[in-house]
């Protein structure tokens, strides 16, 4: 038949030849000049994994217990040597060109996390409130992640502040609650005289012994604050308790050691006398003279205890300036 003699086949079936490719079994039905397959029949489970020689470039495989509604035929995308077969309808990495998969021919979820690439979505891929608390790492929200101002009342938990994270003198006066402040919380010391209003130091408030003598004032203590019988003789100073000091008969004779009593001179006189009451002759042991305002020699001539009366006499040239004094120091045992 001559090379332009055309051939008229209403049929043709291929019975094939069963044929080894490395480890795995073809039915060759056609082979080019060079002896290579052109075209074979499978049942192989993955005809992708061939990578045998022997198969022409563009060599068909058709494996035909594909399932239906599934694609069957591969081609060999390799070399005569080595083979790379690639299911055919099916676009590979390589038969897409650079920026040729456009968002239109993404199917919806078909990005999952193992097509993203690292730091691949950027801020402004994420949508607004797209990111949930399911989705931030534990400790992933930094200082510097979070805004001013954002850390809310209602966003801070249950004690949470810890004294480290309180700043000095930021507790004022209206972050403190009422009654918060007990005695556990105020330092030694801390209350000073300032922070203490008038008259809130009750009775109740003072230590026994806590009030000294450094702390009582000049004339503080009044009579109405001296207990009855509280002053003793210990705390009488010397001289202390005048004639003034003493109530009408408030000195009982087994207390009194003396009494001065006091004689005017209108004129010269020859005696010169002189009442107590607070003495009776028996009682009375002695009798001292002195005088006053006067001039000239006077002499004690005689001193007589009769009941409570002592009488002075005297003698000798007497002159005085007027009003002058004769004062008697009557002593009792």
């Amino acid at each position: 038949m001559g090379a332009r003699e055309r051939l008229n086949v209403g049929e043709i079936k291929f019975k094939g030849i069963s044929t080894r490719v490395g480890a795995n079994t073809y039915r060759v039905l056609a082979r080019d000049g060079s002896g290579r397959i052109v075209l074979a029949v499978t049942t192989l489970a993955d005809p992708t994994g061939e990578t045998g020689a022997g198969f022409s470039k563009g060599a068909l495989i058709i494996k035909s217990d594909a399932a239906d509604g599934t694609k069957a035929i591969y081609e060999n995308q390799g070399t005569v040597s080595t083979a790379s077969m690639n299911l055919m309808g099916v676009v590979s990495g390589a038969d897409i060109a650079t920026s040729a998969v456009v968002t239109a021919k993404l199917a919806d979820t078909a990005v999952t996390a193992a097509k993203l690439g690292g730091n691949a979505v950027t801020s402004a891929k994420i949508i607004t409130s797209a990111v949930l608390t399911t989705r931030i790492g534990d400790l992933a929200v930094a200082t510097g992640k979070i805004n001013t101002s954002a850390v809310t009342s209602a966003k801070i938990g249950t004690s949470a502040v810890l004294t480290t994270r309180i700043g000095d003198t930021q507790v004022t006066v209206g972050k403190i609650g009422s009654g918060a402040v007990t005695s556990a919380k105020i330092g030694t010391s801390a209350v000073l005289t300032t922070r203490i209003g008038d008259t809130q130091v009750t009775a109740g408030k003072i230590g026994a012994d806590a009030v000294t003598s450094a702390k009582i004032i000049t004339s503080a203590v009044l009579t109405t604050r001296i207990g009855d019988l509280a002053v003793t003789a210990g705390k009488i100073a010397s001289s202390a308790v005048t004639n003034t000091k003493l109530g009408d008969a408030a000195a009982a004779k087994a207390k009194v050691k003396y009494i001065q009593a006091t004689m005017a001179v209108a004129s010269a006189a020859a005696s010169l006398s002189v009442s107590s009451a607070s003495f009776t002759s028996g009682e009375i042991v002695g009798v001292t003279p002195a005088l006053t305002n006067f001039v000239g020699n006077i002499v004690l001539q005689k001193v007589s205890l009769t009941a409570s009366t002592a009488k002075v006499s005297l003698s000798g040239a007497t002159t005085h300036t007027g009003g002058a004094t004769y004062i008697l120091t009557i002593l009792r045992a």
